[in-house]
């Protein structure tokens, strides 16, 4: 994540980070975009 972070920063881009937030945006992620995709194919 530091990676990312470094990488974004030196681009000028401004990061919030949301503590416990993971999990939900995961989830939320895979519903809008993957939901079509079975267990097997979304590991």
């Amino acid at each position: 994540m530091n990676d990312l972070y470094d990488r974004l920063k030196t681009k000028k881009i401004k990061i919030t980070e949301i503590p416990k937030w993971g999990p939900y945006l995961r989830k939320q992620w895979g519903n809008i975009f993957a939901s079509h995709l079975s267990d097997k194919d979304k590991k």
